[in-house]
């Protein structure tokens, strides 16, 4: 069995009393596209800053490993991790005005991460830079290089941040909810990007959002975050046709589908628990949950496989 690209390891963060992340596993294969799915506040950005170098300065990583192409990024220096950084792994975020410098051209901006991540000369690299804008669809690139964020719109900008992504090619692309506050066809036309250059390059894709029925349509396995726990991973079309956490049941349940009127969606109960309090289950969806079991409040279930790449951390299942 070869090595996964990436195994986060029963990694647990904390932001002073607030216990974010509880012993999160999981691994993304080499070309593998892996969607992680949960509400706001489930942790999953944070998961994708731990593992980039990027966390706030109040954050504390009590335990677990970020193990990328074997190395433990949990124990490399800042300095080794500004090699990987926009290097090896890169990062598209949901706010692509705030991850572009507004005083920097945007060509500019590419060209600085070509000199920090490869040996091209100048000229090589000013022609990389306006390849990638074209091939990310910047109409009239060689133009365009010389453009400010300001001038571009939010479409525009989400594909000059996917060039700065991929321009140093990378083997693992974070695309952190990549088409917030873009309009449906511009998001559909951005998605289709990313999976089209993903194939391209062969790299992988972790693609964290809130709709499960995105990550059903782009992704090859899914992984569903609740409350900073990690409740149940699968293979995408295995986890929308056989949910098996309650959790993961009710998601797909209040997720709209065509046939469906709004009459038919559910709605998952309850709220996410407060993580700053002492006395939190060891299962953090007790309270929301219609199949607790008594030792759901004391003892955590482990993360088991139930079928080939189907694994459920839930004492319900099997009972």
């Amino acid at each position: 069995m070869t090595a996964p690209l990436l195994a986060v390891e029963d990694l647990s963060l904390a932001f002073g009393a607030a216990r974010v992340l509880d012993g999160v596993s999981f691994r993304l294969e080499p070309g593998e596209t892996l969607g992680l799915v949960g509400e706001s506040g489930s942790g999953k950005s944070v998961a994708a800053l731990a593992v980039i170098g990027l966390l706030d300065r109040a954050a504390t990583v009590t335990g677990g490993r970020i193990l990328f192409e074997g190395e433990d990024l949990l124990q490399a220096g800042e300095a080794r991790l500004r090699e990987i950084r926009g290097g090896r792994i890169t990062l598209v975020s949901q706010h692509p005005r705030r991850a572009l410098n507004p005083t920097r051209k945007v060509g500019r901006q590419i060209l600085d991460v070509l000199a920090a991540h490869t040996r091209l000369a100048r000229r090589a690299a000013r022609e990389r830079t306006v390849e990638w804008l074209a091939r990310v669809g910047v109409p009239d690139a060689l133009a365009r290089f010389d453009a400010y964020p300001f001038e571009l719109s939010g479409g525009l900008c989400q594909r000059v941040t996917i060039a700065l992504a991929l321009a140093a090619s990378p083997s693992l692309l974070i695309a952190d909810e990549p088409t917030t506050g873009l309009d449906v066809t511009t998001q559909a036309i951005v998605l289709d990007l990313l999976a089209t250059l993903a194939r391209q390059e062969r790299l992988a894709l972790w693609l964290i959002t809130h709709d499960l029925a995105l990550a059903a349509q782009r992704c090859n396995r899914i992984a569903v975050l609740h409350a900073g726990q990690l409740v149940e991973t699968a293979p995408a079309a295995e986890l929308v046709a056989n949910p098996r956490h309650p959790y993961t049941q009710a998601l797909i349940a209040a997720t709209p589908r065509p046939g469906l009127s709004v009459a038919d969606l559910g709605a998952v109960p309850g709220a996410t628990p407060d993580l700053t309090r002492p006395d939190l289950p060891a299962c953090r969806f007790l309270a929301r949950c219609d199949k607790a079991h008594p030792r759901c409040a004391e003892q955590r279930p482990p993360l088991a496989e139930i079928a080939p790449g189907h694994r459920v951390a839930c004492w319900a299942v099997g009972s």
